[in-house]
């Protein structure tokens, strides 16, 4: 199933995706200067014998085809760089992929492994990273520490209950991922990767974080998203290269104060915790006088805060109206911007059904003229054939008549032989009975005269005989050569005919033939076009949604931005927030999703004014 052709069998890349193969093209055997080979997307589950003497290839892409195993003329590839077996069913790891010493790339993600064969990893000095992402692995064999020019390890959505021990001793680790297993702890021992930048440990168990992530003095990305984290350690501050931070829906009720310590830190995700902040009551021994003096403060500031209240329920209603208003005329922008690009996509499609029938004119035209060649070099061929058979038949014909010539001049010497035999035989016959006459005669005297007679008789019947012999076999020769003639004749023109008969036979298999490569091209055309068309419409739509959605968040940023506005005016404590430019480099900070009413005081005044700006926006 499937057929593919590699047409230049000197060029370096070999892509051939998607064309349901199931063996490797054919065509690759005879060449021999490839360095990357691509046939992703396939049937195949096997490698041919051949790929042995492969020994140039540098990178070799067979995802998404059926192997079950790596296969071992893999590993006579000395010089092999990448080696991708993405989605396949690979239920383990050999021991012989140490002989890769190349090796830079090993690409084994969505696959079925369940171990890995412990070997001698040393000479893979090469291998930067490893994608063992979507398996089945619990654990991972003590020759993984060895290999220490590791940059990269994803081992995210396996079966790990902890982070497997042989990782710490990669030393030059940077990016290590485990997000989607069963891990419940950061251990001590991840103090060891001292050089680690980006940590992803999403979606396990985690409720303990031991204090040596401190140590991390080189990492800017940590993400603990979906976890069953309480509390952070003191020594997390430590991390004063952090960018980006995750703690969304964990199990925290208290907001970390360690996180106001961070100075670069720019994306902060905290949504979906348990947070509820209160106002702590304190205890104080004050004279009535004043608790008096307090209570009509209170009511006066009641009175107020009723009057502020009544004001800011006009100012929302007003608000509210205005987003009301603000709504329709989204509704309408957006309905006038999907009319539009309905329109431009009407046109976009007229302006494609032109353009497909002008190709599929010009594909026409161009079958037209490659027929009209082809059906012109056929005819010449013809004439050619009609040519030769006509050459033939007339060299079949001289040699027939040479050869009857012959016959006839081999019958007249037979003639001419058969008449000096009777010649002979006459004068034999003639001299026998001279000799028994002259003996006769001496006893026979009367008789002479009558034996005489009767020998000029013998004499001229046998002349009369032989000449109407002769002429009775020249007559019979004549006769048969005539219908041989004849019938050679007729077996010439059966075989005329018969050459006729084919080659109207080959002219009508021509015309089919032409006829169904027509068919086939206009319909591989067509199939091309509709292709051609598909992905544009695709594209088209994808751009479409993509306008969408940028309408979506700049719609979505004008109302927070009007929402801010109109809430900073309402608020006396930010009045002078314009006027203080020292504050953190914090761009977000996402505290929705809680049960946030009131903000501690022991919070910053800075700090504090811009989470009052922020628990507005919410």
């Amino acid at each position: 199933m499937g057929n593919a052709q590699v047409k230049d069998k000197n060029q370096k890349n070999i892509f051939v995706l998607n064309k349901r193969l199931t063996k490797f093209p054919p065509e690759l055997k005879q060449c021999h200067q490839f360095t990357l080979l691509n046939l992703s997307l396939n049937y195949i589950s096997e490698i041919p014998t051949f790929m042995e003497e492969k020994t140039q290839l540098q990178s070799l892409y067979l995802s998404s085809n059926n192997f079950t195993e790596i296969s071992p003329i893999i590993f006579n590839l000395p010089h092999l760089e990448t080696l991708s077996l993405t989605n396949n069913y690979i239920t383990s790891i050999p021991r012989n992929i140490n002989y890769l010493q190349e090796l830079t790339s090993l690409q084994l993600s969505h696959n079925k492994i369940t171990s890995i064969e412990n070997s001698n990893y040393k000479h893979l000095s090469k291998l930067n990273e490893i994608f063992l992402d979507v398996n089945q692995l619990q654990s991972l064999p003590s020759c993984f520490a060895s290999l220490q020019g590791l940059r990269l390890l994803c081992l995210s959505y396996n079966k790990f209950s902890s982070i497997p021990s042989p990782i710490f001793n990669l030393s030059h680790l940077q990016i290590l991922e485990l997000a989607g297993n069963d891990i419940d702890i950061i251990p001590e021992n991840i103090s060891k990767l001292s050089k680690l930048k980006k940590l992803d440990l999403r979606s396990n168990k985690i409720n303990i974080i031991h204090k040596s992530i401190g140590d991390l003095k080189e990492l800017s990305h940590l993400n603990l998203q979906s976890n069953r984290l309480k509390t952070l350690p003191s020594s997390i501050s430590k991390l004063q290269f952090l960018i980006y931070l995750n703690l969304k829906n964990n199990q925290f009720d208290t907001f970390p104060e360690v996180l106001l310590e961070f100075k670069l830190l720019k994306d902060f995700q905290f949504s979906q915790n348990k947070i509820h902040f209160k106002i702590k009551k304190e205890n104080s021994k004050e004279n009535p006088k004043e608790n008096q003096n307090q209570k009509e403060n209170l009511k006066e500031n009641l009175k107020e805060n009723s009057k502020e209240n009544s004001k800011k329920n006009q100012k929302q209603n007003q608000k509210e109206n205005l987003k009301e208003n603000s709504k329709e005329n989204q509704k309408e922008n957006l309905k006038e911007n999907l009319k539009e690009n309905l329109k431009e996509n009407q046109n976009q499609n007229q302006n494609q059904k032109e353009n497909q029938k002008e190709n599929q004119n010009q594909n026409q035209k161009e079958n037209q003229k490659e027929n009209q060649k082809e059906n012109q070099n056929q005819n010449q061929n013809q004439k050619e054939n009609q040519k030769e058979n006509q050459n033939q038949n007339q060299n079949q014909n001289q040699n027939q008549n040479q050869n009857q010539n012959q016959n006839q001049k081999e019958n007249l010497k037979e003639n001419q032989n058969q008449n000096q035999n009777q010649k002979e035989n006459q004068k034999e016959n003639s001299k026998e009975n001279q000799k028994e006459n002259q003996k006769e005669n001496s006893k026979e005297n009367q008789n002479q005269n009558q034996n005489q007679n009767q020998k000029e008789n013998q004499k001229g019947n046998q002349k009369e005989n032989s000449k109407e012999n002769q002429k009775e076999s020249l007559k019979e020769n004549q006769k048969q050569n005539q219908k041989e003639n004849q019938k050679e004749n007729q077996n010439q023109n059966q075989n005329q005919n018969q050459n006729q008969n084919q080659n109207q036979n080959q002219k009508e298999n021509q015309n089919q033939n032409q006829k169904e490569n027509q068919n086939q091209n206009q319909n591989q055309n067509q199939n091309q076009n509709q292709k051609q068309n598909q992905k544009q419409n695709q594209k088209q739509n994808q751009k479409q949604k993509e306008k969408l959605k940028e309408n979506q968040k700049e719609n979505q940023n004008q109302k927070e931005n009007q929402n801010q506005k109109e809430n900073l005016k309402d608020l006396k404590d930010l009045n002078d927030l314009n006027d203080n430019p020292k504050y953190p480099l914090l761009s977000e900070l996402d505290l929705s999703l809680n049960n946030i009413t009131i903000l501690p005081d022991n919070f910053s005044k800075k700090l504090q004014k811009y989470l009052i700006y922020l628990f507005v926006e919410i």
